[in-house]
């Protein structure tokens, strides 16, 4: 097995793209994951407004909740809590 790192956004959503129509495993996570990238490009993240992230931490607890159990997953609180969110 091996590991590939893909650094920024717009690499990663152009990577994606281009991959989807091969990814049969793992389509649900490669959707949230090509949305949330699509945001994160398109604004710097000091710039982003609440309803982008408390969107983007929408997309990440979907992308979690289709890994297998880890006992190390945030929950909502704590997810927004790293973004910056006020409950």
């Amino acid at each position: 097995m091996s590991e590939l790192r893909i650094n920024g956004f717009k690499r990663v959503r152009n990577i994606l793209t281009e991959l989807e129509p091969y990814i049969k495993f793992k389509e649900k996570q490669t959707k949230a994951l090509l949305e949330a990238c699509q945001i994160l490009s398109e604004t710097s993240y000091a710039r982003l407004s609440d309803k982008q992230l408390k969107k983007i931490s929408e997309l990440v607890i979907r992308i979690q909740n289709e890994n297998y159990g880890s006992s190390r997953k945030k929950g909502k609180k704590e997810i927004g809590k790293l973004l910056g969110l006020t409950p």
